[in-house]
């Protein structure tokens, strides 16, 4: 069981932390325990391109025009987020169908993000955050350079489950793209046994909300919503 610490860290002694990370990179760290199958359009592979619709969703560089996700301006410096703008300017799809067009599944290939794990990676990697080893032609193995990150990360989500009140869609996004991909059970591990019960409770009402088939709220939330629920309905 890992070590949670609930002290606040000196931001000083570090060069990165949870705020500095986009939400496709925080998953990475979440996720670091897992040994990853490397084909292509696996659960991770989608998830990641969840979290950047998501992430463009939050920063208000994307909305919604009669259910479809549209660019709208907004400055941004990002390599990743910008291609996927630029993908989403090519054609205007429903939130679920982008994620999973960006992912290369479903027909129109040509809006497909090439190469984004390899990417998130390498930039972490460069950052000296975590460390990505090519075990074999199947397994990806990630390690963590700088641990702090990462319990940083999970403080966050079993703060979000069991004392928020109100609705986080970062903490919320994470949530469910972990449970897509099985790794939900790696967080509530790190609680006590009360935290864990509480925490269950909060991911049925989190499940419940977004497989319910209409969008919730309007522009970036039905987006949001959209996105979630395609994974939870998967």
């Amino acid at each position: 069981m890992e070590s949670i610490s609930t002290r606040k860290r000196e931001h000083s002694q570090h060069t990165e932390s949870k705020g500095t990370l986009r939400l496709y990179e925080q998953l990475v760290v979440l996720l670091r325990t897992r040994n990853e199958v490397k084909f292509l359009c696996n659960r991770v592979s989608l998830s990641l391109r969840a979290c950047i619709v998501v992430e463009l969703a939050l920063c208000g560089a994307i909305g919604l025009k009669e259910g479809r996700v549209v660019g709208k301006d907004n400055m941004l410096s990002n390599p990743l987020l910008v291609e996927a703008m630029n993908k989403i300017y090519q054609v205007q799809l429903p939130p679920g169908e982008l994620m999973y067009r960006l992912n290369g599944e479903k027909r129109g290939g040509s809006i497909h993000m090439r190469n984004v794990r390899l990417r998130v990676y390498k930039d972490l990697e460069e950052r000296r955050i975590c460390k990505v080893e090519n075990r074999n032609l199947i397994f990806n193995r990630i390690t963590m350079s700088d641990y702090s990150i990462r319990i940083e990360l999970i403080n966050y989500i079993k703060e979000y489950l069991t004392c928020s009140r109100e609705i986080d869609y970062r903490a919320e996004t994470l949530i469910v793209c972990l449970l897509f991909c099985s790794a939900m059970d790696s967080i509530l591990i790190c609680m006590t046994e009360k935290e864990a019960t509480t925490s269950s409770a909060h991911i049925c009402r989190i499940k419940e909300r977004y497989k319910a088939k209409d969008a919730h709220g309007s522009g970036s939330e039905a987006i949001i919503s959209s996105v979630l629920g395609a994974l939870l309905n998967s």
